[in-house]
């Protein structure tokens, strides 16, 4: 759950209100609650129907002409994350080539940076075969991400970044200072909650993966109750890292952070480019990951007749193309997580829930079961509000930038 997103997760809240830092903190807590719950509904669905994949478990609850959908968000999902991940790649190289001194045609134009990027870091990598060397890539990312929050703490403590500070003159944080301080809204727009609210479904939803990791529990370690506290204990590990990330991100750059708050530190803070390259290093390991399950599915479905090094070639070169278009990460979050993340982590849980209470619970008292489905069609009309609202907020604000 923990990636390219999060450290935008400051400037979407900025951009509401100035007093919205602890209500945002609450926003957290509700949604990682209810992204525990729909996780452990989708593992109830599984063991109801006997399914041992989101698209099949979709099949039995809901119906099997309409998987179509299910297979068209788990497809453009990945691409959405390798966009995701390519972006925050891009800035980090680019401002890494600077710090090192690196010929100014290297960085000074992003398309160059894009492409030498895509050609020389993530196809040698996405090409591999074997990929064990990447096994223990989460632990990794986690690392980087901690390392890259321990970056924005001590900074904070030294106050660099204030006015006057050691790495205040000639920042990204004076520049905007100059150049957009007027454009910093006095008055609460709390309608870009909706922006926010996004922008964590993006960085909450692995829903699709809940089938695999419930089936993969062996003897009696596969026990609902034992999946819940999995779930609860992930959801509220990431919560507490969202919530720090964000609450340094604030207090260290306030209003005037880049979207993506790494971006904010001075070229010549080495604590800076050690928090690019901490984090940028995890984003670069999980991208492959992703990337392979993508290419795989297109092998298989779309290009059965292609080598897996040319489907590679032009899957990176795709994803390339979208990051030349798209430069800001907390847009694409936003936005991907409004279609996508709400909808697999919010809106199919408990549709799929229901359908297996209705076609395979015949145990439970009828109260009972009315209660259950009555709770999740409320969860049900929530999350497609949530969808909705924060798809139309999430355009509306892409737009006005």
């Amino acid at each position: 759950m923990v990636g390219a997103g999060v450290f935008s997760l400051n400037a979407k809240c900025s951009a509401i209100s100035s007093a919205a830092l602890w209500p945002s903190c609450g926003l957290i807590t509700l949604m990682a609650a209810w992204a525990t719950y729909n996780f452990y509904m989708i593992a109830e669905a599984c063991k109801l129907t006997s399914s041992s994949t989101y698209g099949e478990a979709w099949g039995r609850t809901v119906s099997e002409s309409s998987k179509w959908i299910i297979q068209t968000v788990v497809t453009v999902a990945p691409i959405v994350s390798c966009l995701a991940n390519s972006i925050v790649l891009t800035d980090i190289l680019g401002l890494v080539y600077r710090s090192v001194g690196a010929p100014m045609w290297m960085y000074a134009n992003r398309n160059s940076v894009i492409m030498l990027l895509t050609t020389t870091i993530l196809y040698p990598l996405c090409v591999q075969k074997d990929l064990s060397a990447l096994k223990s890539v989460s632990a990794f990312g986690i690392f980087g991400h901690l390392s890259a929050m321990a970056a924005l703490g001590v900074r904070l403590w030294d106050k660099s970044y204030r006015v006057g500070g050691a790495f205040y003159k000639g920042s990204p944080l004076e520049q905007a200072a100059t150049m957009l301080a007027p454009a910093v809204p006095a008055a609460a727009d709390w309608s870009k909650v909706f922006v926010l609210a996004s922008l964590l479904s993006y960085c909450f939803v692995c829903h699709y993966n809940a089938p695999r990791y419930y089936s993969e529990l062996e003897g009696k370690e596969k026990d609902e109750h034992k999946f819940l506290k999995m779930a609860a204990l992930s959801y509220g590990s990431g919560a507490l890292i969202y919530m720090g990330t964000m609450i340094l991100g604030l207090r260290l750059f306030g209003p005037l952070s880049a979207s993506f708050a790494l971006n904010s530190f001075s070229i010549s803070d080495p604590l800076g480019m050690v928090a690019r390259v901490a984090f940028g290093s995890s984003v670069l390991a999980s991208f492959p990951l992703i990337f392979l399950n993508m290419r795989n599915y297109f092998a298989a479905s779309i290009f059965p007749s292609l080598r897996s090094d040319q489907i590679t070639a032009l899957l990176l070169g795709f994803i390339a193309l979208l990051t030349s278009i798209v430069t800001d990460i907390g847009v694409v979050g936003s936005i991907a997580g409004a279609l996508f993340g709400s909808s697999m982590m919010f809106i199919f849980p408990p549709l799929m829930y229901m359908g297996a209470l209705r076609r395979t619970d015949k145990t439970s008292p009828v109260p009972r079961l009315r209660t259950k489905i009555a709770i999740n069609t409320v969860l049900l009309v929530c999350g497609t509000a949530l969808g909705g609202f924060g798809t139309l907020s999430s355009v509306k604000a892409a737009f006005r930038r």
